[in-house]
C-alpha cells in the first residue's frame, strides 16, 4: 500500500499534473472523499518552490469550492428529507 500511495503522489508533483492536480484533490477532500491535500501540495512544492504562492491559492479555492458544495449539498439532503415529511404527515 506504501508504494502505492508514493507512487500516486509523486504522479501528482508533477509539472505537467501540478496545479490541477492540487485543485482536483483539494476539491474532492472537501467533498466525498476523506483524503488529504497536504501531501500532495508539499510534494508540488518541493519540486516547485517558485510556484509556492499560486500553489497555496490553488488548493485554498479547491479547498473552499469543495466545502460550497458539501454544505449544499446537505442543505439540498434536508430540503428533500423536509419535504418528503412534511407530505408523509398528512
Amino acid at each position: 500500500m506504501h508504494d502505492w500511495l508514493m507512487t500516486v503522489l509523486r504522479l501528482f508533483a508533477l509539472p505537467e499534473v501540478g496545479l490541477s492536480a492540487i485543485f482536483v484533490v483539494a476539491f474532492a477532500s472537501a467533498t466525498l472523499l476523506p483524503m488529504a491535500t497536504e501531501p500532495v501540495l508539499f510534494a508540488f512544492i518541493r519540486l516547485n518552490p517558485d510556484q509556492f504562492w499560486w500553489a497555496i491559492a490553488v488548493a485554498t479555492v479547491g479547498n473552499t469550492l469543495g466545502g460550497m458544495l458539501t454544505y449544499w449539498m446537505g442543505y439540498g439532503a434536508h430540503y428533500m428529507y423536509a419535504k418528503n415529511h412534511a407530505t408523509q404527515a398528512r
